[in-house]
């Protein structure tokens, strides 16, 4: 068969044709997105920081940011490539102390997308360097970093896989390290073990006035820790009494082979808060159709006399909880009240914690009160074993009024006794009017800056 003969197309509607496709390459055109402006690191700024906050401005029209990090100016060798949907990104992998180059881009909802922007960022290595030997002592660590401090940017490197215990009260402080004025400063564990010994109410760390500071490579325990187990043994409650009998649990790894004593221990006793029921089939979740706390406290308890491992009465007239409790329970006491968090910080910016491993703590893991820029990456707060069924007391992250949220990627938070990750800030109290136009308020927990809009 022949082929069939090309249509032809008259000149009128290829004219019509020709202006159609114009008016299409314009309309694309006119779609185009704007490029952002690239904030920080600032072009070609220096730092130690190996898990930087990359910041650029908000686009209108915007549906994603697409940023990536290389080792060479033509982006070749790339260390990061990632699409997120707010103008910041942080690498959760440390980046090698080398220059790197960043770009970013904006791309609306029809895949649109602007041209790329690029700075250089110079990571160095800290210039000091400090040693922490094996076993050292607390105070010896305090020491250590008290100097790295005086000759910054430093690095202070724990001994690798050491093991520390420390076991002197650090009282009247609430934890065991604290530093004012921290900056440019990394504390690499280099995955050695901590265990904090006979102090179950002292949080680990404290940063007051922190700026770009890392800490890392960590593995934390307590001894004892800062809360009990026990089993319910019987139940003898009626609709207006609460009164269980239940016997102390075995712990592995610790000095005592049981959960801390529920009497004849202030310790323990002075910082109990409240008490919650656990699944005994899923270690870390609490007892399914039950509320979620028991406000049992201390005078409840009463030791049976004769028995080991210990059993105790608990009896708590009025309550009527007792139709929650069965055999076989595992009732867990908390043991949150006048005590630290596992690694605080107040009014600092730039504060990563990365890669460390909690296995219990009073309170929570980390916090961030008026401050900016928290970073927590590839952290765990995990089971040791399986005679283990809570880790901390309170929130995986908890952030109040910061200025820049927290950054949280790559972790887990298992058996905590509060919330997950908690964001917020509290109420503004108007004090004063001082004009049509102005007033005068208290804002202790909102962390209000000169510019705000409120």
């Amino acid at each position: 068969m022949s082929p069939l003969p090309s249509p032809r197309i008259p000149a009128a509607c290829r004219r019509i044709a020709g202006a159609a496709l114009f008016v299409s390459l314009l309309a694309s055109s006119s779609l185009a997105i704007d490029a952002p402006t690239l904030w920080s690191p600032a072009n070609n700024s220096a730092g130690i920081v190996q898990t930087p906050s990359f910041t650029w401005s908000t686009v209108a029209g915007a549906a994603r940011y697409h940023v990536q990090i290389a080792n060479d100016p033509g982006f070749t060798s790339l260390v990061a490539d990632r699409s997120v949907d707010i103008p910041r990104f942080v690498p959760a992998s440390a980046l090698s102390p080398t220059t790197k180059y960043w770009r970013v881009r904006a791309i609306d909802a029809e895949e649109n997308a602007s041209g790329w922007v690029w700075f250089t960022y110079q990571l160095t290595a800290p210039a000091s360097s400090y040693a922490v030997p094996d076993g050292a002592s607390a105070a010896q660590v305090r020491d250590i970093i008290a100097l790295a401090m005086q000759n910054r940017p430093a690095i202070v490197t724990f001994a690798h896989q050491g093991n520390y215990v420390f076991a002197e009260d650090p009282a009247p402080s609430k934890f065991l390290f604290e530093f004012t004025g921290a900056t440019d400063l990394i504390i690499d564990g280099n995955d050695a073990q901590i265990t904090i010994k006979d102090n179950l109410d002292v949080g680990f760390l404290r940063l007051t006035n922190a700026a770009r500071v890392v800490v890392r490579g960590l593995r934390v325990d307590y001894d004892p820790v800062p809360h009990s187990l026990v089993d319910v043994v019987s139940n003898d409650s009626t609709a207006t009494n609460l009164d269980v009998r239940v016997r102390l649990r075995p712990i592995a790894g610790q000095e005592s082979d049981y959960y801390p004593a529920l009497t004849g221990n202030p310790a323990f006793t002075d910082h109990w808060s409240w008490a919650v029921l656990l699944d005994a089939a899923r270690p870390g979740r609490l007892k399914q159709g039950v509320p979620g706390a028991f406000g049992i406290v201390p005078a409840d308890a009463t030791y049976i006399e004769g028995t080991s491992p210990a059993e105790y009465r608990i009896h708590h007239p009025g309550s009527g909880s007792g139709v929650y409790f069965n055999p076989g329970d595992i009732l867990a006491i908390l043991c949150r009240t006048n005590v630290g968090s596992f690694c605080s910080t107040v009014n600092s910016t730039d504060v990563t914690f990365d890669r460390i491993t909690c296995y219990a703590t009073p309170m929570g893991n980390y916090y961030s009160y008026d401050g900016s820029d928290l970073k927590v990456l590839n952290c765990q707060t995990v089971l040791r074993d399986a005679t283990r069924f809570m880790t901390a007391m309170a929130d995986g992250v908890h952030s109040r009024a910061n200025t820049m949220g927290p950054w949280v990627e790559n972790c887990t938070f298992i058996g905590n006794g509060d919330d997950g990750v908690a964001l917020y800030n509290k109420g503004i109290v108007v004090k004063a009017r001082l004009g049509t136009t102005s007033l005068k308020v208290a804002s202790e927990f909102m962390n209000l800056r000169s510019g705000d809009i409120v």
